[in-house]
């Protein structure tokens, strides 16, 4: 493990305290049960070897620091982290949700999830815990319906676009409420609240990667003005995106020196 690994596990830990420390061996040591715990920006903190098993994962150490943008497809990374962002928003744990597929990529076994926010020390959230295990019901269907697939799939590529719920809906022959009902039964988030999760993750992106203002910014992630974006992304990540640039560029530098 590097020093930057080990460094966010310990401030992580020192601000939750101890016993979350041990949960993470206790869950280290069951089998066939995949865990997680991630910070409020989504790096993992821990996990066990069962879950990088699945995941395809050489081992835990690879994994410490890394976001599931790291990790993943972009599908599948953008949906696991608009559910770890709804349960660290709202507070409300997801309890034994069945998948078996997720963003259009099949699930060797059906899992059944549970996702719990993580508290520290002064009562607020500061990441999530996720465990699961493997499941195979008799009579258990599909819950992600290919219809939902496909609304993903126009979501995601077409992030830069202005993206009307009644066309969305109708473009996939539903009415907006069934689209509304579907997100929450799936995703446990509104499909308004998915988009705009969306457009934040793409803008972080740029914001780590590129040098784009921000007028660009937001005009290639979908955002009507440089205003909106920037009220929008201190509301839900709680910094300006010049802030986030900022300290995103001071760890990154922090983690090249010697």
């Amino acid at each position: 493990m590097t020093k930057r690994q080990s460094r966010l596990r310990r401030n992580f830990f020192k601000q939750c305290g101890p016993n979350i420390k041990t949960m993470a061996a206790i869950f280290e040591s069951l089998p066939n049960i995949g865990f997680y715990i991630k910070d409020a920006e989504g790096h993992i903190i821990a996990i066990n070897r069962f879950n990088c098993e699945m995941c395809n994962l050489p081992n835990p150490d690879f994994a410490i620091g890394k976001r599931s943008c790291d990790l993943f497809p972009r599908p599948y990374a953008d949906f696991c982290m608009a559910r770890d962002d709804a349960v660290r928003k709202t507070g409300k744990p997801i309890v034994n949700r069945h998948y078996t597929k997720v963003a259009n990529l099949s699930v060797s076994n059906a899992k059944m999830i549970s996702l719990y926010p993580v508290y520290g020390h002064d009562g607020k959230i500061i990441g999530t815990l996720m465990v699961y295990y493997c499941d195979k019901p008799d009579n258990a269907g599909p819950v992600w319906e290919d219809k939902f697939d496909a609304i993903i799939a126009s979501i995601n590529g077409n992030i830069s676009k202005p993206l009307s719920l009644n066309k969305l809906a109708t473009d996939h022959g539903m009415s907006v409420s069934n689209l509304q009902r579907m997100f929450m039964r799936i995703i446990g988030v509104r499909p308004g609240k998915y988009i705009i999760q969306q457009r934040l993750n793409a803008a972080c992106r740029h914001l780590e990667n590129t040098d784009l203002g921000m007028y660009d910014i937001a005009m290639a992630t979908g955002f009507c003005d440089q205003s909106h974006f920037t009220k929008i992304f201190k509301r839900e990540r709680g910094i300006t995106p010049g802030e986030y640039r900022r300290q995103h560029r001071s760890i990154s530098s922090s983690h090249t020196k010697p």
